[in-house]
């Protein structure tokens, strides 16, 4: 079974204004700010998933020519929020719980060889970032900032693995996943138990018990997955 679902309403945020985030660009910054600012109404569910993205009225909303807002759709396809069907148009990414058990999937293999290796070189400094990073957390003022400290969290904690390659995927499938991880977190109060999955791992990485930090990055991202599976059938349209 590869059923689609759909979500909006992921925020009780107030609607964003159209052109949030354009305000005081520049020409030569233009494309970068559509980019952020539909990435931002995507992400915030402003733009509901499976919903159709018109490029005209796109470009009217946010007053620039229909030109960056293509190569946006295109930038989100490649950060997979956006699908594009050539001769008929742009979509917000909408979730088979195949695409979901795909991402998380390789997650639970990955950041556990990451943070494996990774482990012995982590400092006293790396682990106060991090600690910081979760410390700066505000989920409910500010949850497009807090999905993207999510990341930053991880990653302080994977990085001195030194692998190129691994921490670059790494960071294509946290992309892939930070709408995932918004779903999730709406559901059922679970950005609260994802911050208290932060400090077990995070308190594993401080006893120099590799063995309980795997343990719980594993569980963390297993637990991410099935919140958001939950939440997009809850929220799928019968």
């Amino acid at each position: 079974m590869n059923k689609e679902f759909r979500v909006s309403g992921l925020t009780n945020r107030a609607p964003l204004p159209s052109n949030w985030g354009m305000e005081n660009t520049g020409n030569s910054d233009i494309p970068t700010s559509v980019v952020a600012t539909l990435r931002n109404h995507i992400l915030l569910g402003e733009k509901a998933a499976g919903e159709k993205l018109n490029q005209e009225d796109i470009a009217q909303e946010l007053n620039v020519s229909r030109i960056p807002v293509r190569e946006a759709f295109k930038t989100l396809q490649g950060e997979g929020l956006v699908r594009i069907e050539p001769y008929r148009g742009a979509w917000v990414r909408s979730y088979s719980e195949k695409d979901v058990r795909d991402v998380y999937d390789m997650r639970m293999v990955l950041e556990p060889m990451a943070l494996t290796l990774a482990f012995d070189n982590l400092t006293k400094t790396d682990l106060g970032a991090a600690e910081d990073i979760l410390m700066s957390m505000d989920y409910r003022n500010d949850i497009l900032e807090s999905s993207e400290k999510n990341w930053d969290f991880h990653a302080t904690l994977y990085r001195p693995c030194d692998r190129e390659h691994l921490m670059e995927t790494l960071g294509k499938l946290l992309t892939a996943s930070q709408h995932m991880t918004i779903i999730g977190w709406a559901h059922d109060r679970r950005f609260d138990k994802s911050q208290r999955e932060h400090y077990y791992i995070l308190e594993a990485c401080q006893k120099g018990d590799l063995k309980q930090a795997v343990k719980q990055v594993k569980h963390h991202t297993e637990a991410a997955m099935l919140s958001t599976l939950t939440a997009l059938r809850k929220s799928k349209k019968i």
